[in-house]
């Protein structure tokens, strides 16, 4: 990723996966289809798995952003 428009467009999908992600964690709401009461065990699995899923890409973002500083 040598070129500048690659790392802008690389960053910015990172950035809206993240927003997205924490938008999930924020409202479980989406994870309970048609109202099911049943569904709070999976809601919360749901809530971890994009939480966990957030600082991973968040991670990788960070980490592709210090080494392209570098060189």
């Amino acid at each position: 990723m040598k070129n500048k428009s690659g790392i802008i467009g690389y960053i910015i999908i990172k950035i809206i996966i993240v927003l997205l992600l924490l938008y999930f964690f924020k409202n479980p709401e989406i994870f309970a289809t048609s109202g099911y009461d049943l569904a709070i065990q999976g809601i919360v699995v749901c809530r971890g798995m994009s939480l966990i899923t957030a600082i991973y890409v968040l991670s990788g973002l960070l980490d592709t952003l210090i080494n392209n500083s570098k060189g």
